[in-house]
């Protein structure tokens, strides 16, 4: 479930993917980053309230090496060329740390007690633990947020990044979930 945080002392909006149990919500629009978001079932909390799972430390180390590797990648090679090339240069980043990378990996969906091969491909799978979504594009769909959401669901894992290499900056692409 997609969450929106409000700080208490500040009153400032964080947004994060959270899986959160028995919190009180409100039904609100918010505005993020110059974004209008509209949720359908989305709640403000208060960051205080609520509880929920820590990453595993193996997690976290996984999530700064996908960082750091992807800052790696955008120095040497910068905005402008193919998603596939990004890919393969975020993989070696991440295999020359010591991590088990694995490539365009197609996910069985199960569904109503059935399972289905179709459909479910992931850019990157780290440790079998983190999924990266990569992208290349002048302009970011929302859609590819919602992906990364759903894949983590589907597979159960709690930590996904959607990256984009096609920015100035970039900081600017890169998008961290937590369910």
């Amino acid at each position: 479930m997609l969450l929106a945080l409000r700080n208490k002392r500040t009153g400032r909006i964080i947004c994060s993917c959270l899986n959160a149990k028995n919190t009180r919500s409100q039904n609100l629009d918010f505005l993020s980053n110059n974004i209008s978001i509209k949720p359908f079932s989305r709640a403000i909390f208060d960051r205080d309230e609520m509880t929920f799972a820590k990453l595993s430390e193996s997690e976290e180390e996984i999530g700064k090496a996908v960082v750091n590797a992807a800052y790696a990648v955008h120095k040497n090679l910068g905005p402008g060329l193919l998603e596939r090339v990004y890919e393969a240069c975020i993989t070696y980043e991440l295999r020359k740390s010591g991590f088990g990378v694995l490539r365009q990996i197609e996910i069985p969906i199960r569904y109503d007690g059935m399972t289905f091969d179709e459909g479910l491909r992931l850019d990157l799978l780290v440790e079998n633990k983190v999924i990266i979504e990569i992208k290349a594009v002048e302009t970011v769909n929302p859609v590819w947020d919602a992906q990364v959401i759903s894949h983590l669901k589907l597979t159960r894992l709690r930590l996904g990044f959607f990256v984009n290499f096609n920015v100035p900056l970039i900081k600017e692409g890169i998008k961290r979930f937590v369910l």
